[in-house]
């Protein structure tokens, strides 16, 4: 899947890293998160919640809330294919006013 090509792309990238770390003396882990313009996740997202021990109903709560950010950044980007020029007004992941949090 595409997910695991660009984990494994980002696992090799930081192997020098984590060795450097490692021979320093200082103990590291990598953690790749890859979240798709549709707002899927690879499983890899959930894991690093669960390696700090984030409650379940918080761990679902989050996921959603990135999901959700990642269809919306994907749709303003979309919306400004034609702009030659990007705004940094462009509000990508403002909630509604009077949403529940």
């Amino acid at each position: 899947s595409n997910f695991e090509s660009q984990r494994a792309r980002k696992e090799t990238r930081y192997q020098q890293l984590l060795a450097d770390i490692s021979a320093a003396g200082w103990t590291a882990q990598l953690f790749t998160v890859e979240v798709g313009c549709r707002g899927l996740y690879h499983h890899t997202l959930p894991h690093l919640f669960n390696f700090f021990d984030i409650p379940r109903h918080r761990k679902k709560k989050a996921l959603n809330e990135v999901a959700v950010i990642a269809l919306r950044c994907s749709y303003t980007i979309w919306l400004s294919r034609d702009n030659r020029i990007w705004s940094s007004n462009y509000e990508l992941v403002k909630r509604p006013e009077g949403s529940a949090d």
